[in-house]
Formats: C-alpha cells, structure tokens, sequence
C-alpha cells in the first residue's frame, strides 16, 4: 500500500510528506509503548529472548522498511 501511495506519478511528493508526518508523531509513542511492556516480557518463565533483543530486531526491521521507502527513519529507531 506505501510503494503505491509513495510512487504516485501526481501525489508522491504530498504522499512521502504525510507518512513521514505520521512517522514524526508515531514512532516515539510507539517506542515508548513498547518499553512500558518490558516488565511483562520478564514474567514468562521461558525466557525466550530478552527484550532489548526483540525490541532492537522490531526497530531494525521497521527501518529496513523505511529506506525502501525512500522515507527517513526517526532517530527513535537508532536509539
């Protein structure tokens, strides 16, 4: 649905501005989501991965994402 809205031949331009306004404003909240549910990822008793771990592959992945969109990534994403 981004490749389409980001290649468009008349609104790409306005499109990237939209997404990247809403990379802006959402990607903060969502890490600081996230890292308010660290405490219930301690609790499992199998301990699959440790937080940080899957918190770093989520952001790694999501800012793979991004560069193929041609949209920046928010500094959240490297922190």
């Amino acid at each position: 649905m981004f490749q389409l809205l980001i290649n468009d031949k008349e609104f790409a331009d306005h499109n990237r501005q939209i997404l990247q306004s809403w990379l802006t404003t959402w990607v903060p909240r969502c890490i600081a989501a996230s890292r308010k549910l660290q405490p219930l990822w301690s609790q499992s008793d199998a301990k699959p991965w440790r937080f940080e771990d899957g918190l770093d592959r989520a952001k790694t992945r999501f800012s793979a994402i991004l560069d193929d969109l041609n949209l920046d990534t928010p500094k959240e994403l490297s922190q």
